[in-house]
């Protein structure tokens, strides 16, 4: 017997963009009520920090909470 998902933690790559594919996920699984946050994984490396706010403004676009 499969139990329902209860929580989901994204975990995604500074690096790349927010996309339409990941925010049909998130409405998907909103709808089933799944409880969701959000990992922001960082290179070692630098990067533009236009990404970081990209991915904090996607987060709270779709209601999700940030894990830092």
């Amino acid at each position: 017997m499969n139990k329902p998902i209860k929580s989901v933690l994204w975990k995604v790559d500074v690096r790349r963009s927010p996309i339409a594919e990941l925010a049909d996920k998130i409405h998907q699984a909103k709808q089933k009520g799944v409880k969701q946050a959000i990992f922001v994984i960082e290179p070692d490396s630098d990067y533009p920090p236009h990404l970081l706010l990209s991915w904090q403004a996607f987060a709270k676009q779709h209601q999700l909470v940030w894990v830092a």
